[in-house]
Order: C-alpha cells, then sequence, then structure tokens
C-alpha cells in the first residue's frame, strides 16, 4: 500500500532519489514542511486515473536487500526477529540461494494469535 501511494505521487522520487526519505527522526514540522515545500498531492485526487496507466511495475517494488531474505531453516523466533526489526510485511524465503517462498507477516500474526488461543488463563 505504501509502495502504491507513493508511485501515485511521483514527486516522492525526486525525495527518495535525494535521500529526503530516508532519513530516521521525522519530526511533525519536517513531515510538514515536506508537504508543503514540494507539493505533494497537490493536484485532485481524479488526477490519480490519468496517471495510473503509464506506472509500471519498478515504480512500486523496492529491490530487496540482504535483510529481505531468509532462509528457509531458520526459525520461526528468527523469522518473526527480523519482521519486527526491519519492519518488513513480508520476507523471502530461501534454500541456498534460491528464493523458494514468501513468509507473510499477516501469516505469522495469524499463527500467533492461534496459539494465543489455544492457552488455558
Amino acid at each position: 500500500m505504501h509502495d502504491i501511494l507513493m508511485a501515485l505521487e511521483p514527486k516522492y522520487g525526486a525525495l527518495e532519489a535525494q535521500g529526503t526519505l530516508s532519513r530516521a527522526g521525522y519530526s511533525p514540522d519536517l513531515i510538514k514542511s515536506l508537504f508543503k515545500d514540494h507539493f505533494l498531492w497537490n493536484e485532485p485526487l481524479q488526477f490519480i486515473c490519468s496517471r495510473v496507466p503509464d506506472l509500471k511495475v519498478r515504480d512500486f517494488m523496492e529491490p530487496p536487500t540482504d535483510a529481505t531474505y531468509i532462509q528457509e531453516s531458520a526459525t520461526l523466533g528468527e523469522a518473526i526477529h527480523q519482521l519486527v526489526v526491519c519492519r518488513y510485511q513480508s520476507l523471502l524465503v530461501k534454500r541456498k540461494d534460491q528464493v523458494v517462498g514468501i513468509l507473510r507477516l499477516s501469516d505469522v500474526f495469524t499463527i500467533i494469535c492461534d496459539k494465543i488461543k489455544s492457552c488455558e488463563f
């Protein structure tokens, strides 16, 4: 969802190229100034329909980093830790050097919720 919203406002691309969006510790004033100074979401929403046909997959994708991968032999605890620390929605699961699946945060969360429901309190 985040990537789609960024792709629909092309000015975010320039901010990413400058490294502005990769900074940590955004203050409310910085967020407001970025919005105002770069005229983000300045056009009415009806213009989204004219942008969508020109968008490509590369406009939405984020190239994977080493922290995006986890070996299939890793424990669920290791996977949860990686999802939490890196704030990822999913991890690409590898067998040696080949991607063999995807572990989604939503699936992990479902497993945890089901386990909690089975606990006797």
